[in-house]
């Protein structure tokens, strides 16, 4: 089972969305998230995750609901974040 990290960036009501590069999703809008490598935390992972993709320093605030799908046999953990620290 991979786990995939990753966060809900708002700002001014905005919420941040990437598109995807990767051949089965090419074009697809996401959240900016990513695979939690072994042994590292899930929140450091959502952080590292934010700032590879974005280039964004963030600070998390909370944590969203965690689900699991059937479709690809991936846990899914989305933390919400708000404040930026900095670009």
């Amino acid at each position: 089972m991979k786990v995939i990290a990753g966060c809900v960036v708002e700002k001014d009501n905005k919420i941040l969305m990437l598109q995807e590069g990767l051949d089965f999703c090419y074009g697809q809008w996401n959240y900016p998230a990513g695979h939690v490598d072994e042994f590292e935390n899930i929140t450091e992972a959502a952080i590292r995750e934010v700032k590879e993709e974005t280039g964004l320093d963030v600070k998390l605030k909370g944590v969203l609901p965690i689900l699991e799908t059937e479709l690809k046999a991936e846990l899914l953990s989305y933390f919400e974040k708000t404040h930026i620290l900095k670009k």
